[in-house]
């Protein structure tokens, strides 16, 4: 059997669960600002089970901005995402902006937060492209690549 579980703790970030017979996949992992309660959400529905992946798909800080904070808890979580999105990742500049956006949220909304971490785990494991399968056990992700609201550098 599996799940399809929204486990975002604010209602401006972005991130759904899928639980697999076998391995778990989020996708997108929120802004950083609640990262603490979306992950206590995640552990929750996950109720033991590891988080295998997690797919970034796009890397706006409100979707990624809780990356670090996923990886202090799952440290063997494969980060997947497209060419694009793996390109963005290793730039310093997209970096500091993720870092920045996540400050100006969190005073936005109140919480006090920690933001220190190494950039170097904004990074992908796997990149994917159109029509890629990854199985989970009784269901898999297929990739469809669209082009979204961000669009990738020429």
């Amino acid at each position: 059997m599996h799940q399809f579980v929204n486990c975002m703790a604010h209602n401006s970030s972005e991130g759904q669960l899928l639980i697999g017979e076998e391995q778990t996949a989020l996708f997108d992992c929120g802004m950083a600002f609640c990262a603490a309660e979306t992950i206590r959400n995640v552990q929750n529905a996950l109720a033991g089970k590891p988080l295998d992946y997690i797919f970034l798909t796009h890397t706006h800080y409100d979707h990624i901005g809780a990356l670090p904070f996923f990886l202090e808890t799952w440290p063997h979580a494969r980060i997947v995402t497209s060419e694009a999105g793996a390109a963005v990742l290793l730039k310093d500049t997209p970096r500091r902006v993720i870092r920045e956006l996540s400050i100006t949220a969190a005073r936005r909304h109140g919480s006090a937060h920690d933001f220190v971490y190494s950039d170097d785990v904004f990074k992908a494991d796997i990149i994917v492209s159109e029509g890629d399968t990854i199985p989970l056990g009784g269901l898999s992700v297929t990739v469809l690549e669209t082009p979204g609201h961000t669009y990738p550098s020429k």
